[in-house]
């Protein structure tokens, strides 16, 4: 036995300490195992008993010096991490994902239609409207998103998410003569009215999601909640563009602006997938979602009530290698729409749970993509979508839209990505398509037709900074954002159909995005 040893166990003794080990017991006093086995029971002596001083120990301390030093940083360093986990700790099962979003850019118009004050009336079915200004000045907003992501077996999920931001009265958001120049993820919502009343509440915390969503056996998923969109509760989103970047929120539906109306409300999804399978299976989901289903007054909202503006969803797909097709059917009650992603004549002509214009849309989609990149870098993944909706209006009771028969529209779109662009982890973007916009209609003074086509077109680049932080500078074109109604102070209802009056109005953005995320 080493000299070391005896001392040691001497003063374990006397300072009335567990009894050293007998593991390695022979070692000599070079065995660095042997050394620090010993440091560690000295240690947790004098941690138990701090006021123990001895000759016997002092001399222990001095031989043990670079041993007792080496275990004081490492579990300074142990406590230091143990810190950092329990401060970003909420729960056991709970975590914080966010992410901000910072937006420079702004608008240009060009067209005939820009005279004098750069006002546009728009009308509804009363034929009465407000004068709306060209928004087209730099601006530099936020957008920021707390997502806090709870389970309680490992295989549920808690979601609630709290956002903020202050594009209410930008262009590149709430954009009153063009909607449909909105960016993707600039908050928050201001309708028209609202921005004219200056009622729009900038840099405001609130709850934008809650739901909860488990498994119900191998192949079934339920999801619910108070406040969810559509998206949350599909089997499957049938679009690859946008997963690691977008600009145009109208690029955000698969090309289906009625199959997938992203209404946000309370909710009920169940969604199927194959089981036994990693590729090659297929999905199903069967949605509700009811923008109106806090309120407690049933002609004005509630759950499966007329006034809900409520949207069903029922969807198949078939996932193989990379590739997937999937069809969607959705019953959109009136009121349920997204407005920044159609026509101004699509939108006055889409049901409303309002006097005049009551009814429903029938709509259909048809979505898919095709991942071909593990072959190479430079094969873009390719994602497209079609979509058809079907207006059907009330003809009778108090709110009977009876000017308007019939009324279809359509959209499409289709977005390729490179990845690992020049550098790795750099993403080139393109994408092109059509909105949703009138393709005919007819009333009971005989109109038919429609002449509101119109385009949406971007390009971006997304520069991969850090893990944490990505740049992407972006342009877009909108060559006829308001389609058949360019002409300034005109509305669906003295609209002369199918015609062009040579009225001209287009618009160009240019944009620089910054997104954090922690």
């Amino acid at each position: 036995m080493s000299a070391l040893e005896p001392l040691a166990r001497q003063v374990l003794q006397v300072g009335g300490c567990s009894p050293l080990s007998a593991d390695s017991a022979g070692a000599d006093d070079d065995d660095p195992a042997r050394r620090y086995q010993i440091a560690v029971a000295l240690q947790i002596c004098l941690d138990r008993s701090p006021g123990f001083v001895s000759d016997h120990l002092r001399r222990l301390l001095l031989e043990l010096a670079p041993e007792i030093s080496s275990l004081k940083i490492k579990l300074g360093s142990l406590e230091h991490a143990v810190g950092e986990l329990e401060a970003t700790r909420f729960a056991p099962t709970t975590r914080l994902r966010g992410q901000s979003r910072w937006y420079f850019g702004g608008l240009h118009y060009y067209g005939n239609q820009i005279g004098p004050g750069n006002t546009y009336r728009v009308g509804n079915p009363e034929g009465t409207g407000s004068l709306y200004s060209l928004q087209d000045a730099l601006t530099l907003t936020y957008d920021i998103q707390l997502n806090f992501d709870s389970s309680f077996s490992g295989k549920d999920l808690l979601r609630i998410r709290l956002r903020a931001g202050d594009g209410a009265y930008s262009g590149l958001r709430g954009n009153l003569v063009t909607p449909m120049s909105r960016l993707d993820g600039v908050t928050p919502f201001c309708s028209p009215g609202s921005q004219q009343r200056g009622d729009c509440r900038n840099n405001i915390l609130s709850l934008d999601k809650i739901y909860y969503r488990l498994p119900l056996g191998p192949a079934f998923t339920l999801t619910f909640g108070p406040r969810l969109g559509q998206k949350d509760m599909l089997a499957i989103w049938p679009s690859l563009y946008g997963t690691s970047e977008r600009i145009l929120s109208a690029f955000d539906y698969a090309g289906a602006v009625g199959a997938y109306s992203d209404v946000k409300g309370g909710g009920l999804g169940l969604s199927w997938r194959q089981p036994g399978r990693k590729s090659h299976y297929w999905v199903a989901s069967a949605v509700y979602v009811a923008a109106g289903a806090p309120t407690g007054i049933p002609s004005e909202g509630g759950l499966l009530t007329d006034a809900s503006r409520g949207a069903t969803t029922l969807q198949l797909g078939f996932v193989g290698q990379g590739w997937a097709m999937v069809g969607a059917y959705t019953f959109n009650q009136a009121g349920a729409r997204q407005d920044e992603i159609i026509t101004p004549l699509s939108a006055q002509t889409w049901p409303t749970w309002a006097p005049g214009l009551n009814g429903a849309v029938q709509s259909f989609g048809i979505s898919g993509y095709w991942d071909p990149t593990k072959a190479s870098d430079w094969v873009p993944v390719i994602s497209a979508g079609w979509g058809f909706n079907q207006n059907n209006y009330s003809l009778s009771g108090p709110n009977a839209a009876s000017p308007l028969l019939r009324a279809q529209s359509q959209s499409w779109m289709l977005g390729l990505e490179w990845k690992n662009v020049l550098e790795r982890g750099n993403t080139l973007g393109l994408a092109i398509g059509q909105p949703k916009f009138l393709t005919s209609f007819s009333n009971n003074t005989g109109q038919s037709g429609a002449y509101d086509t119109s385009w949406i077109m971007e390009a971006w680049y997304k520069i991969q900074v850090t893990d944490a932080l990505s740049l992407t500078p972006a342009f877009f074109w909108l060559p006829r954002p308001r389609g058949q109604l360019s002409q300034s102070d005109s509305s669906w209802n003295d609209a002369v159909l199918p015609t062009s009056n040579g009225s001209t109005l287009g618009v160009f953005g240019l944009v620089v995005k910054a997104t954090f995320r922690f």
